[in-house]
């Protein structure tokens, strides 16, 4: 099975734009499949939600994205260009099933393990991250501080804080909240194809082989997402 991914995809401007025509054009385009928001940490801005979908679901719908994308540069909205946006990307939690504390447990030691190979792929300023994507490590005074997560996580109410590079707040999705907004089709593209393979090998690869992998071994095979890592200059 695939995980069912929701996207959110932020966009925002330096100056004030007629947002009303964009909202129809993007309604045209989608219908209910892809819904606007307004966000408060966006200035003139909205996001932009998915409806749940497989991989390659949101892959077939590929061009139907780059369209959107560039429409809404042609109305001078910005993703990676504006420092404000963000691209969120929600996991199903049912794809894990029965695993799901341990899968947890491995996306929080993946993303303290690999955070500046992490911070790199995001495309995020380290200030950017420690504001929107925080490390829940150093947010925490336990040693067994993954443990402690996974229990107090359960706790959902009690456990608002969701600006944290993995967001445990939702009841329904597992949050990824490191990466910076993107209007670049292939940037995109190896976003989802990464969030995927992340989701895979927490669900699938044990603790202790997690625990020894390098980030390469981490990415996988997929040769798009290996293009994006050498184009932002990750590869050595």
């Amino acid at each position: 099975s695939a995980p069912y991914m929701g996207v959110e995809i932020e966009v925002d401007a330096d100056h004030h734009i007629s947002i009303s025509p964009i909202l129809d054009w993007l309604w045209d385009e989608w219908g209910d499949f892809l819904h606007q928001e307004h966000d408060g940490s966006l200035e003139y801005g909205f996001e932009n939600i998915t409806m749940p979908a497989s991989l390659s679901y949101h892959l077939s719908v590929m061009d139907k994205y780059r369209e959107t994308f560039d429409h809404l540069l042609d109305c001078g909205l910005r993703g990676h260009d504006i420092g404000t946006a963000g691209i969120h990307v929600h996991i199903d939690r049912t794809y894990f099933g029965s695993y799901q504390d341990s899968a947890i447990a491995k996306l929080l030691f993946i993303f303290e393990k690999y955070r500046a190979e992490l911070q790199k792929f995001a495309r995020r300023t380290t200030y950017q991250l420690d504001r929107w994507a925080r490390s829940r490590k150093t947010c925490s005074d336990s040693s067994p501080w993954i443990k402690k997560t996974v229990k107090e996580a359960k706790e959902y109410p009690s456990y608002q804080d969701r600006y944290y590079s993995v967001n445990l707040c939702n009841a329904d999705t597992i949050e990824i909240r490191i990466f910076r907004s993107t209007l670049n089709i292939e940037t995109f593209e190896a976003i989802l194809r990464f969030v995927d393979r992340l989701a895979y090998v927490a669900k699938t690869v044990r603790a202790v082989d997690v625990a020894s992998m390098s980030f390469e071994e981490l990415i996988g095979d997929d040769e798009l997402v290996l293009a994006y890592w050498k184009r932002i200059g990750g590869a050595e």
